[in-house]
Parts: structure tokens; C-alpha cells; sequence
């Protein structure tokens, strides 16, 4: 059976490994920041293979190549042993190979611990779940912070014991004022909001572009459906979300009902109100 396994790691960099089957990201909770197209599943592999970044690239018949960064993607449909009419196919990088020779691919995937130890992230490792009835790979990271709030590619807050989160949507941010950063990933985005005071929400366009905008300068956002990006055009949006102060609860229609009350802001605006028209999100903040 090892011999076997050979053919499936054959794209090996260092000490890694790419671990190919059959299956698709998520869209909701998956931000690609490279495409590529004309290549095949070969080719596509090999880039993630080569790039200390990536941990998955994704690729179907039409040539159609995705690469994602290491915390940019948490769920991967599992199509087991059936091709998608695409023929999609997902390459996992494995940075540890596993304690004895697998049967199969994914045995080569799963309760690895896979060392990582940068961008804020220690580790990671893929385990298979099942959502509604649908097979899943998931990918849980290991951070270097650890208040209970880490899963921010969720396009709502997933809070548990902690005063601030971020979370993750595609959308079409409304006139604001911003500051750039360039960044690696997505997930180093959401990393500085979440450790700025000043910062209230962040958006990217053109990757490696991270655009960041303070309290009190936006006006809100129109909600994109979840879809693969097209171009060097991602539109993607994360933006903080904290405990309030008056409820002591979280309560995420208040982001888009009522008002918020942030004294940790620590500049001129520490409350917001928040409207909807349709998909469109409208905000108002209120200074000191």
C-alpha cells in the first residue's frame, strides 16, 4: 500500500507534502488571495508546494486554479471517491507526514499536527466533519492568542468568552476613508483590526492591499453573495465586533438594529447605529 501512496505525494517541497482529493472550498468561509488560469491540478499544486504561505490550492477541468493561505479557510467539501462535474480537486499541505504508512489519501491528512509558528498562528490539522448531512474536511487552527474568539472567516460573530471578535463576509464596502497595509493573507487582515483599538473594520480588493478604516469613518456596506473571485477582484470584508457594554451581551442584530457602545474605541467615536435596506448596511456613529 506505500508504493501506492507515492504517486499521490509526488509534489513534495522540504519536508512538506501535497495530499490531493476530490472536493471544493467552502465559499462562504474560504478567501483565496492568488487565481491563476489554464493550468491543470499539477501545475496548481505545485504552486501552493512552493509557496511557505499556502496550505490548500484548488483546481477543476476548466483550468481554474485557487491558492489560499494558512488561516484563510476552515471547511472543504469532501466528494470521497466521486468527481464533481468540474472535477474538482483541493491539494492539502502537510508539514508532518503521519506515524505509519495510510491505506488511503486522507488517512495522510487527518490528527496531524501540522507546525506552523507564524502570522499568528502555532499550528493546524484537518479533521472531517459532517454539516447537514454533507462530508466536510475542516481545518482548526492553533493561535498564538487564545480568548475564545478565533474563528473569524464565519460571515457572523461565532463568540464565546471574550470581549471582541471579528468575522468575515463578501461585500462592497460604502464611501469611507482608509489607510493601506500590505499583508500575506486575509487572515493577517483581520489580525491587525483585531489588535488596533482604532480600527472598526477592514476590506480587500487587490491582493496583497489591505485597507483599513477606523470608527467613524464609513458609512456601512452592500452584501455580495459568497462566490469563487474573478480577476484580481475579491471583495472581501471583515469587521469587528465587540461585547456591549450596556447588554453585556453579544448580539449581532444590534450591529445592524440598534446601537453599539465601544468605549474601547479610544478616539472620537464609542457608539454606532446600524439600518438595512435589502442587502445594503447603513451606519451612523456618534461621537464622545
Amino acid at each position: 500500500m506505500c508504493v501506492l501512496l507515492l504517486v499521490l505525494l509526488q509534489i513534495s517541497i522540504s519536508s512538506s507534502k501535497m495530499i490531493i482529493v476530490r472536493g471544493a472550498p467552502e465559499k462562504s468561509t474560504s478567501y483565496p488571495t492568488q487565481l491563476y488560469t489554464g493550468l491543470n491540478y499539477t501545475t496548481c499544486t505545485s504552486k501552493c508546494a512552493s509557496s511557505d504561505n499556502c496550505i490548500l490550492s484548488y483546481s477543476n477541468s476548466s483550468g481554474y486554479c485557487l491558492l489560499y493561505a494558512v488561516g484563510d479557510i476552515i471547511l472543504v467539501r469532501n466528494d470521497q471517491d466521486i468527481f464533481s462535474s468540474g472535477n474538482e480537486s483541493v491539494s492539502f499541505k502537510i508539514l508532518n507526514s503521519p506515524a505509519k504508512c495510510a491505506d488511503r489519501a486522507e488517512d495522510m491528512l487527518l490528527g496531524i499536527t501540522n507546525e506552523y509558528n507564524k502570522n499568528n498562528i502555532e499550528s493546524y490539522e484537518i479533521q472531517v466533519s459532517e454539516i447537514a448531512g454533507i462530508s466536510y474536511y475542516s481545518i482548526n487552527y492553533e493561535y498564538t492568542f487564545t480568548d475564545g474568539c478565533n474563528n473569524w472567516l464565519n460571515p457572523t460573530p461565532t463568540c464565546q468568552n471574550c470581549n471582541k471578535t471579528m468575522f468575515s463576509f463578501s461585500a462592497l464596502p460604502s464611501a469611507n476613508e482608509s489607510t493601506s497595509l500590505i499583508v500575506t493573507s486575509w487572515n493577517d487582515c483581520l489580525f491587525y483590526c483585531y489588535s488596533n483599538p482604532t480600527c472598526f473594520m477592514v476590506y480587500i480588493k487587490i491582493f496583497p492591499t489591505c485597507k483599513v478604516v477606523e470608527y467613524g469613518n464609513t458609512t456601512g456596506w452592500t452584501y455580495r453573495e459568497a462566490q469563487m473571485p474573478v480577476g484580481n477582484s475579491f471583495l472581501y470584508m471583515g469587521v469587528k465586533y465587540v461585547l456591549d457594554r450596556i447588554s453585556c451581551q453579544f448580539n449581532i442584530s444590534s450591529l445592524y438594529t440598534g446601537q453599539t457602545y465601544n468605549p474601547d474605541s479610544k478616539i472620537n467615536y464609542m457608539q454606532f447605529q446600524g439600518s438595512t435596506t435589502g442587502s445594503t448596511v447603513s451606519l451612523i456613529f456618534y461621537p464622545w
